[in-house]
C-alpha cells in the first residue's frame, strides 16, 4: 500500500471448492491527513531555519575605524574541497577561486572556495 491507501485481503471460496485470494486497495484518509501534516511540518522548519540564517548573515557594509558588525558569512563550497589545490592555482591567476580574507587584530584569516565548484 502506497501514502494514503489501506489494503485489505480476503480468501474467497470458489463454487469448484478452490479458495483464491483478492486484495483490495482503498484510500486511507486520516494517513493522507497525516502524511500532509507531516510535509507541512517540515516546510516550517526549513521556513524557521532559513529566517534564522537570513536574519544571521552580514550584509554586504562598510565597517568604519572604532565601528563593528557580527554576524555569520555563508558561501558555496564544495564538499571535497582541496585547499593546497585552490591555493596553488589562486596564486596561478586562476578566476575561479577566491579568498575570502578576514582581519581580526593582528591576524588575517584565509577562507578560499571555488566560485563555480571546480574541482581538480
Amino acid at each position: 500500500a502506497g501514502m494514503g491507501t489501506q489494503e485489505s485481503q480476503a480468501t474467497i471460496r470458489n463454487s469448484d471448492g478452490s479458495t483464491s485470494t483478492a486484495t483490495v486497495t482503498t484510500r486511507d484518509s486520516a494517513a493522507e491527513d497525516r502524511a500532509i501534516e507531516g510535509i507541512n511540518r517540515g516546510k516550517e522548519r526549513r521556513a524557521h531555519i532559513a529566517s534564522d540564517v537570513t536574519s544571521d548573515a552580514l550584509r554586504e557594509n562598510t565597517v568604519m575605524p572604532g565601528e563593528h558588525v557580527s554576524g555569520s558569512v555563508f558561501f558555496v563550497r564544495p564538499k571535497h574541497f582541496d585547499y593546497n589545490y585552490a591555493m596553488k592555482n589562486y596564486r596561478k591567476g586562476s578566476s575561479g577561486i577566491t579568498i575570502l580574507r578576514v582581519p581580526v587584530g593582528n591576524y588575517v584569516f584565509e577562507f578560499p572556495y571555488l566560485l563555480w565548484g571546480v574541482m581538480k
